[in-house]
């Protein structure tokens, strides 16, 4: 997941000059948000993995894929993944 956020950060950077840091402030509030209220996020049926849950960042076309897991309750960010690229990640 680090480094899907990173190639998007360095691709928006350069292609995305009016708003150059506007995936890592939509992903920041964004984490922030699921933290306070993890069942915001739609199912993520398209994954093989259990009880993930997605959310789409409108502004950057990203979507966060992310379950809560152990006890203490924890939210594990499976994939940052780009809505074109059709169908969801391979998690």
């Amino acid at each position: 997941m680090r480094r899907q956020v990173a190639e998007a950060k360095t691709w928006w950077r350069q292609n995305r000059q009016a708003a150059p840091n506007a995936i890592a402030e939509d992903l920041d509030a964004m984490i922030e948000i699921i933290k306070s209220t993890p069942d915001i996020g739609r199912i993520a049926a398209e994954t093989k993995a259990p009880n993930v849950r997605k959310i789409f960042l409108r502004r950057v076309g990203f979507l966060i894929y992310y379950r809560v897991i152990g006890s203490p309750p924890r939210l594990q960010i499976m994939a940052f993944w780009h809505a074109r690229r059709g169908k969801g990640p391979p998690i």
